[in-house]
């Protein structure tokens, strides 16, 4: 493994592997414009997460932090790209350079806890997150988009079971206190 100029970090992928993990997020972690896709390193593997998804593929080189790439582009840069050897991957000067394309990136040393959401994971799954991370947490590993949906949705749907339960006297402060204890008992 070369390294390249001021490189942060500087890696080769097996491309198979590569290929495959993105395959399996674009289908699971449906990236959009404003996910965070994050590379990060455990092992002997590069660990791509995005969306709460995560993937991995073996590399070789100097990987000791995170980059965090928003947006869709690294997905289109890896489609694009008929590989016939290993892909070259480095951080250099704020961009993450994968083969000849670059795009810019978030390059930190110190990482921040993982946030995985479980593929089919429940509303209260991904409700209970918001009680174990911060907000910054979760917008570090590109979940936080999927956190306040749900939230949106928790209260839409206690609104609405407030109104139908009206009769009954049950408010929507009623609907809050028990999903708020809902939210403290793991299943």
């Amino acid at each position: 493994m070369e390294e390249v100029g001021s490189a942060e970090a500087s890696i080769e992928v097996d491309r198979d592997q590569l290929a495959e993990a993105f395959r399996l997020l674009k289908r699971h972690a449906r990236p959009k414009r404003t996910t965070v896709t994050v590379l990060s390193r455990e092992g002997e593997d590069l660990v791509v997460q995005s969306g709460g998804v995560e993937t991995r593929a073996r590399m070789l080189g100097r990987w000791e932090g995170e980059a965090r790439v928003r947006g869709v582009m690294l997905f289109d840069a890896v489609k694009g790209f008929a590989l016939e050897r290993d892909a070259k991957i480095r951080v250099e000067n704020g961009r993450l350079v994968f083969e000849t394309f670059s795009m810019p990136c978030d390059w930190e040393r110190n990482t921040a806890p993982r946030v995985l959401i479980p593929i089919g994971a429940s509303l209260l799954d991904i409700l209970r997150l918001a009680e174990r991370f911060t907000d910054e947490e979760l917008e570090r590993n590109g979940v936080l988009d999927t956190v306040r949906d749900a939230r949106r949705k928790r209260t839409r749907l206690i609104r609405a079971g407030a109104r139908e339960l009206q009769l009954l006297q049950v408010s929507e402060d009623d609907l809050v206190a028990l999903v708020d204890q809902k939210l403290r008992v793991e299943e």
